[in-house]
Order: structure tokens, then C-alpha cells, then sequence
């Protein structure tokens, strides 16, 4: 079963600040977003290049995995190899409280 309407709110107030926290002068170049994949929110970063502003790449940062049977989050960061690897954390029952780790990127995993 997909996020409900009421879920799907919830996934954004705890993503949106995360994403508004690139300075406002370099919004033109760095953007931070995330999107809903089944049961699971890609959080990642766009950068446009250098020779084309109006050209964006993007770059998944942070994986939130929801397990409805447990009613928890878990949270994944994305190795070089491309591959999503647990981040060691405990699950959550609040996105916010994993959204919070990626947001502080103790280790420089999330955006380096």
C-alpha cells in the first residue's frame, strides 16, 4: 500500500526544512529535494553545471525506508559502488528523528 494523503504530509514537513537549508545565494546552483518511491523517500541533491545553468544533475544522498508490519523508518546513505547500505542508526518511528542524522552528516556520507 502506498503513503496516504495524511502520510505523504508528514514525509514533507519533515523533508521541507532539509530542503529549504540551501543559502539563498547559491539556490541558482545547489538544490536539495526528495521523492516517494513506493515505500520508500529518496532524499538528494541537484547541481547545475558549470557550462549550462539551465542543465541539473542529481545525486540520491539519503534513503528512508518505511516498514509498515513495524510501523518504523530506517535510514540508508549511498555508497560510491551505487548501492543503498544501512546507516547505523536505530530505526524510528518519526521520519524526523533519521531526517535529523542526515541533517547533521556526522560522518560525511550524506553530501560529503
Amino acid at each position: 500500500m502506498a503513503f496516504s494523503d495524511t502520510e505523504l504530509q508528514t514525509i514533507h514537513r519533515a523533508l521541507a526544512p532539509l530542503c529549504e537549508s540551501v543559502p539563498e545565494h547559491v539556490r541558482d546552483r545547489v538544490r536539495i529535494g526528495y521523492e516517494v518511491d513506493g515505500h520508500a523517500v529518496v532524499l538528494y541533491e541537484e547541481h547545475s553545471s558549470l557550462r549550462d545553468r539551465s542543465d541539473w544533475t542529481r545525486s540520491p544522498s539519503a534513503r528512508f525506508r518505511y516498514y509498515r508490519s513495524r510501523n518504523e523508518w530506517e535510514l540508508y546513505w549511498r555508497r560510491r559502488d551505487g548501492k543503498w547500505h544501512s546507516y547505523e542508526v536505530a530505526p524510528a518511528r518519526r521520519l524526523s528523528t533519521l531526517v535529523r542524522h542526515v541533517d547533521r552528516d556526522e560522518y560525511g556520507c550524506f553530501f560529503g
